[in-house]
């Protein structure tokens, strides 16, 4: 249904269009996502939650999936077989490049030509001794092996029962999984809260991709966005923390991790901003227990581990600023924004910046230095192209832009943040939710360990203070721990913190478009 050798769009359409035949024939299924979602609402009524866990792991994020397969380590191979794994990277190195978005038909034919050239070279190395397993799968209890940090919190959602699945760090068995209902939440309910939130944060901007046209919500809408950040911390966040028996904490950083995997709809919704508002004390909010991040799957844990140590001397930072891009209005901040992270960086020894501003911040001068850069921040307008996911872009000078498909083909193993400074960085396709399609998730899957991205439009003010704060507390835990995983969730739950602090209370969508997205 989804062959690797059709184009990335293709698949997309493909895999959109069959979900909405099941529909067609009757099925009630309220969106093209939640068909792995009724598999595990079956395992769970039958009591084999291990099996409901398996069937979202695997039935979701399917073109990731296959793109993911592509970057995976050869090691194996070369230890057994040095002339294939030769091959292998040979090919793999091509499909990169084309896998993303073969435009022309010569492209396409070659990108057919070489999926078959690398199905045939794995399935030779399937017969080797001890690579039967090549390139398959990860049984669930080997990603259990990569959570350490935090408990990893999947949730499922259908019409007849909402669940989280727990798997907690160190876990050693599939009997271990926590389950927890959730019985006042359902995929209809969810669909209504997405629907208020879309209202809140299109009444608050007047332009969708506008980080200049931001104005402070009125009374309804701080009413709006507040009820719906007390139901989701009422139904959905506290009672997991309270099965999980979690306590407050007087200092939530530097260590108290919560990874967050929502299935469907959920995946729109600021889980990481649960709280009632109108409690002033500790412990009614999700911030007061943990440090949020987000992931695609559990897979993302393992695929988090390629990373290797960069053979540069120095860090070095892009940074992409384009207030300009032809089509959009101005955004008055970027300057200062870039300003004030090369300021920063400066005062900092082995770290080094390249500015790429205006006419300079070319799609090609962007490719080439973030092959070599350990952070990429960008300043920009961004999009999220609703029907053709791979056209989501980051609008570079004049009419240039770093699409989805350009960041897909890309192939960064020293890479450790990209911030996206941004709108809708994170936003997502309507109809396949659970697929991760949005510019964040590309980043990942180009190698960068950790994005900072965005759920909906941005304050552009904001924007420069929040990077700002974000980048003082990476330079400081950079000196003391290089490279340490889990710093860029920390640095940006503190400037987030510091940011909302400063807000007035019903300002919620200054502050709530913020996440951290990533296993690190």
């Amino acid at each position: 249904m989804t062959w690797l050798g059709a184009s990335f769009e293709t698949r997309t359409l493909t895999l959109a269009e069959w979900w909405r035949k099941v529909e067609a024939l009757g099925h009630s299924i309220a969106s093209p996502a939640e068909f792995p979602g009724y598999a595990a609402e079956v395992a769970i009524e039958a009591g084999d939650i291990p099996r409901a866990l398996q069937w979202l792991e695997h039935g979701r994020s399917i073109l990731w999936a296959q793109l993911l397969r592509l970057r995976a380590p050869l090691d194996s191979v070369w230890a057994c077989n040095p002339e294939l794994a030769g091959q292998l990277e040979k090919i793999r190195s091509e499909l990169i490049k084309t896998s993303s978005s073969p435009e022309s038909s010569s492209e396409s034919q070659r990108h057919h030509d070489l999926t078959q050239a690398w199905e045939e070279t794995i399935a030779r190395a399937h017969q080797l001794p001890g690579l039967e397993n090549f390139l398959q799968p990860l049984p669930l209890e080997k990603l259990f092996g990569y959570v350490k940090n935090g408990p990893v919190v999947v949730i499922n959602c259908t019409d007849a029962r909402t669940d989280a699945l727990v798997v907690m760090p160190a876990q050693t068995g599939m009997n271990g999984i926590i389950h927890i209902a959730l019985p006042e939440v359902s995929a209809s309910k969810v669909k209504q809260w997405h629907l208020d939130l879309v209202s809140a944060t299109q009444d608050a901007f007047t332009s969708r991709t506008d980080r200049f046209s931001y104005r402070i919500p009125s009374n309804t809408e701080a009413h709006s966005m507040k009820n719906l950040l007390r139901e989701l911390w009422l139904m959905v966040v506290y009672p997991i923390l309270k099965r999980l028996e979690v306590q407050v904490s007087n200092n939530v950083v530097p260590g108290l991790r919560v990874y967050w995997c929502p299935t469907g709809g959920l995946t729109f919704l600021p889980l990481h901003a649960a709280g009632d508002y109108n409690r002033v004390e500790p412990g009614h909010k999700i911030f007061d227990f943990f440090v949020s991040s987000y992931i695609p799957n559990l897979a993302s844990f393992a695929h988090s581990q390629r990373i290797t140590t960069s053979p540069f001397s120095t860090t070095e930072i892009l940074v992409v600023a384009a207030p300009d891009a032809e089509g959009y209005s101005k955004i008055p901040y970027t300057d200062e924004e870039i300003s004030r992270i090369k300021g920063r960086v400066k005062a900092v020894a082995g770290h080094s910046v390249t500015a790429l501003s205006g006419d300079a911040a070319t799609r090609e001068r962007v490719v080439s230095v973030i092959t070599r850069a350990r952070w990429a921040h960008f300043a920009c307008h961004g999009i999220q192209h609703p029907t053709s996911p791979m056209s989501s872009a980051l609008m570079l000078s004049d009419k240039e832009t770093l699409r989805l498909s350009d960041i897909a083909s890309l192939d960064l193993p020293h890479s450790e943040l990209a911030y996206l400074s941004a709108c809708h960085t994170a936003t997502g396709m309507q109809t396949l939710p659970s697929e991760s399609l949005h510019l964040a998730a590309g980043m990942l899957l180009a190698g960068f360990s950790g994005v900072i991205a965005t759920m909906w439009s941005i304050k552009d003010h904001y924007a420069a203070d929040v990077a700002d704060e974000v980048y003082r507390h990476l330079l400081v835990h950079d000196q003391a721990t290089p490279g340490k995983h889990g710093v860029a969730a920390v640095a940006l739950y503190l400037a987030v913190q510091k940011l909302r602090n400063s807000v007035t209370d019903k300002d919620f969508l200054s502050w709530v478009p913020y996440i951290h997205i990533g296993a690190s």
